[in-house]
């Protein structure tokens, strides 16, 4: 809260390259370890998992993950946060475009990496440890407490808790900076810079402590959440790619009625009798109707396109 509050996205720049560091050390070396210690090997872990807890590795309808609710699921939670403010400010950062263009490369090659030797290291404990599969993630710091040195479980444990503060310090950043510039600024309140920047520090604060005492007091609420944010961000998508391909065929009114619509989509199928309806996920019902409603009201309503000047700006922002 205070190096976030005293420096905003630059000390979120600079905590981040250490927290990363901190992060990927811990996640490659203390998975590899587990892999080897537990598992056997990445290719005897996978042979073992097919004949002892073949529902682990295969789409199976295990629990209702079948094909459909794998899908659904996947989409909203895949490009939902890539929508997000903290995500979007990323984009303006790179030092140029050589640099932007790379990043997609680097982040896809980290995850298949990442993703693999989680993977892996969850099968191998879920191997080693049956009826434990719940609580993988607890098994897998417990676990390397038992084989490690002390200074170097120190530091696995401290690239644990550098993901939850690089993720943190991110997002509240993006949320003052939103109630400054598109709440605050927009609605047309005169501030001096001086009292722009309180207010986006004093939101540092009071968010930071909200999400402390939701941590200590109701931490599955914050799971909840999670999986309405990452919807709403897929619902959004849909605008946001329609903006930077300048399509001249949509309009204000089709992007506004999409996001409403698709928001009170989401929202009635995550409760009661309509929830996850048909076993698909409720945030994929929200991204159906938003792209539904986007593409028929922007035909209905052909004078609210954006003017020429407008498309022509939004064009020349691109690569």
């Amino acid at each position: 809260m205070i190096y976030t509050w005293i420096g905003g996205l630059r000390s979120v720049a600079y905590t981040d390259a250490i927290q990363g560091a901190l992060l990927f050390f811990g996640l490659w070396f203390g998975g590899a370890l587990i892999i080897w210690k537990f598992g056997g090997g990445i290719f005897n872990v996978f042979s073992t998992a097919a004949q002892q807890i073949p529902q682990k590795v295969i789409v199976s309808g295990y629990k209702g993950w079948d094909w459909l609710w794998v899908i659904t699921w996947g989409i909203p939670l895949g490009f939902g946060w890539a929508a997000h403010a903290h995500m979007w400010l990323r984009n303006y950062t790179p030092k140029d475009e050589t640099s932007a263009r790379f990043w997609p490369f680097i982040l896809l090659t980290n995850n298949i990496i990442t993703g693999m030797i989680m993977v892996c290291a969850a099968l191998s404990l879920s191997i080693a440890f049956p009826g434990q599969e719940a609580i993988a993630d607890k098994l897998f710091m417990m676990k390397l407490q038992e084989v490690l040195n002390p200074w170097v479980y120190g530091l696995i444990l401290a690239g644990a808790i550098s993901a939850m503060l690089s993720t943190v310090d991110s997002q509240v950043h993006a949320l003052s900076l939103v109630i400054v510039r598109d709440f605050i600024e927009k609605s047309g309140i005169k501030l001096s810079e001086k009292m722009l920047v309180n207010v986006s520090r004093a939101t540092v604060v009071i968010s930071m402590a909200l999400g402390l005492a939701l941590a200590f007091t109701a931490p599955g609420y914050l799971a909840w959440i999670g999986g309405y944010a990452a919807s709403f961000g897929l619902i959004l998508l849909p605008a946001i790619i329609c903006a930077l391909t300048a399509q001249k065929w949509v309009t204000r009114t089709g992007v506004i009625a999409g996001i409403l619509g698709g928001t009170f989509a989401m929202i009635i199928t995550s409760v009661g009798s309509l929830k996850n309806a048909c076993g698909i996920y409720f945030g994929f019902w929200g991204f159906v109707v938003d792209i539904v409603l986007l593409c028929v009201v922007s035909l209905l309503t052909r004078d609210d396109r954006p003017s020429e000047e407008t498309v022509k700006t939004m064009r020349e922002i691109g690569w």
